[in-house]
């Protein structure tokens, strides 16, 4: 098994995460990286050792844990979009989680993956483009 730290995301250009799998608590934040701390405007202090229910609060934080909590389960890699409430608008943002197995097969890491899709959602948009096809 390949354990992740804080050095391999500091090679990611995009806002990066790792979460350790924590018996009690589920997945919490171990590492991000400087871009995810800057886009989701938190502090590491803030955030490492914390489930994202506890970082994010309401809908937002319930929906984030919970797709953390399938990949948990199922071992399997994720990828889904959520709304970011920023001070200066809202954000949609797509995130990739995948799970790192110890030699059991249990999952004991999530490495995370965001890219902030608003200025693309929004060109399409006022193009009249639909995103799905090449309207």
């Amino acid at each position: 098994m390949i354990k992740l730290d804080s050095l391999a995301l500091s090679y990611f250009d995009l806002p990066a995460f790792i979460l350790i799998v924590d018996p009690e608590k589920g997945p919490i934040y171990s590492v991000i990286n400087q871009q995810w701390s800057d886009g989701a405007r938190r502090l590491s202090e803030d955030v490492v050792g914390k489930t994202a229910e506890e970082i994010f609060s309401g809908p937002l934080g319930v929906a984030s844990y919970t797709r953390q909590l399938e990949v948990v389960r199922s071992g399997q890699k994720l990828t889904y979009d959520v709304v970011l409430p920023l001070t200066d608008r809202n954000h949609n943002v797509r995130t990739t989680l995948v799970p790192v197995l110890d030699s059991a097969g249990d999952v004991v890491q999530l490495v995370g993956i965001s890219f902030d899709r608003t200025a693309e959602l929004e060109g399409a948009a006022s193009s009249g483009a639909c995103g799905i096809c090449e309207c």
